[in-house]
């Protein structure tokens, strides 16, 4: 019989975030005693786990400090003898429309301090906040960050899709990669950079020119009764231009 009850005599947590940072505290803890990641990694760890924690903080007064209950209370009061001294008011210059108008005016104010009261607490009702919908939205990019290796300079900084003048040199005979490039003089790259610089307000000149081109030719093609292609240039320019 005690064996039962200590297998259903389970205590369960008041504040279920602040346990599971216990549990993630005690998971670096054991990290750094294992040696399986540097020092400076496990200080950014705990700093992020506190900064998490004061988050915690920040919610939970948020979510237990709410309105003073005289103001509450005065609130409340007031605006229903507003309500009722309202018809009284009215019932004169207006006689019978006086009705639909107090209606509109009690729906009014009434709605306003509803608001205000759920406005107190924006974590009761989850139509509020969509924190299923950030849950979810965390859960698949954590997903998408892990399932990647840590990429290293090497990977991507000598690729041969690493073309850092391919976007500006006008001529395709320009498109060179950085593993190429970093072969090369100083002088020579600060010579293409030189050259880079005064091609950019050339690129944007026949970006425009362009552009103008394509509204004429789509006017001219609307008075023919023709459709212009999506996406069609003029004549001879197949590759876009991007300023």
């Amino acid at each position: 019989m005690q064996n039962i009850k200590a297998k259903y005599d389970m205590r369960y947590s008041t504040n279920l975030p602040l346990e599971l940072s216990y549990h993630i505290a005690a998971y670096i803890k054991d990290v750094h005693k294992r040696q399986l990641a540097p020092d400076f990694t496990i200080t950014l760890m705990n700093n992020s786990l506190n900064n998490m924690v004061q988050c915690l903080g920040g919610l939970e007064r948020i979510s237990t400090t709410s309105t003073p209950l005289s103001y509450a209370i005065h609130l409340f009061q007031l605006t229903y003898i507003f309500i009722l001294a309202l018809p009284f008011q009215l019932i004169g210059p207006l006689n019978w429309y006086a009705i639909p108008t107090v209606a509109l005016a009690a729906f009014s104010l009434l709605g306003i301090y509803v608001i205000g009261l759920e406005n107190e607490n924006a974590f009761w009702q989850e139509d509020i906040l969509p924190f299923k919908y950030f849950c979810n939205e965390l859960h698949e990019e954590i997903l998408s960050i892990t399932s990647h290796p840590m990429p290293t300079p090497k990977s991507w900084l000598l690729s041969t899709e690493n073309q850092p003048f391919a976007t500006t040199y006008l001529n395709q005979g320009r498109r060179t990669p950085a593993s190429q490039l970093i072969k090369r003089k100083e002088d020579e790259l600060r010579k293409m950079l030189k050259e880079a610089g005064r091609q950019v307000p050339l690129r944007k000149h026949l970006y425009k020119e362009r552009k103008e081109e394509e509204k004429k030719k789509n006017k001219s093609d609307r008075k023919s009764g023709t459709v212009p292609s999506a996406g069609a240039g003029p004549e001879g320019e197949n590759e876009e231009l991007v300023p």
